[in-house]
């Protein structure tokens, strides 16, 4: 679904990944779970381009449940929040934040993988990383400056259109309200949130 000539919403993910083309780079944000990983996939050979970047926003498997097999595919560089790059390489598990988290966990399961890279490393013309623990130890939301338009992971989700966190999942509420506060005080064109529709403050 096209949210506008640079960006496009990758249909039927479980979690919302994102496609967005800024100058010559074909960006994917967040990678879903194993099963929309396929679809993904699907997505870029029928545009018949493939994804040069991958932008994870924290490491939850329904956003990275699909990273092994889009890597193993296009080997993009993959960008993920820095102090989740053990868990997303499989190295550390990361507790998690209530007894239905770990549930879904355990029934969802992620390939490890490798080649990831740091966002303090990101040097991507237009897009800035954006620290937004809360939702996970180290969830970072992505702002493509020239559009002053936020991809917030779970930090923030729709309901009803409207910003809301998920208190199920998170892992530290204090500071997913503080996270979010500080996303809605850049005060951004559109949210494009992991979950739900997109959200216009």
């Amino acid at each position: 679904m096209k949210i506008n000539d640079n960006i496009e919403l990758i249909n039927n993910t479980v979690a919302n990944a994102y496609y967005l083309k800024i100058h010559d780079l074909n960006i994917l944000v967040d990678a879903g779970t194993k099963g929309s990983g396929k679809k993904i996939i699907k997505f870029f050979d029928n545009e018949k381009i493939k994804p040069d970047i991958v932008l994870i926003t924290h490491y939850h498997p329904d956003h990275t449940g699909g990273l092994k097999e889009i890597y193993d595919k296009y080997q993009p560089k993959i960008y993920v929040p820095n102090g989740e790059i053990d868990a997303i390489r499989g190295i550390k598990k990361i507790s998690k934040a209530s007894t239905m988290s770990k549930f879904i966990s355990y029934i969802i399961k992620t390939e490890k993988v490798d080649n990831v890279i740091s966002v303090i490393n990101l040097d991507v013309p237009d897009i800035e990383h954006y620290n937004t623990p809360g939702h996970t130890v180290d969830s970072n939301s992505y702002i493509l400056k020239r559009e002053n338009i936020i991809f917030s992971g779970d930090a923030i989700i729709s309901k009803n259109g409207k910003p809301y966190i998920n208190k199920l999942f998170s892992w530290n509420m204090d500071l997913a309200n503080e996270s979010m506060a500080r996303l809605l005080n850049l005060k951004p064109e559109l949210i494009l949130p992991g979950h739900g529709n997109a959200i216009r403050p």
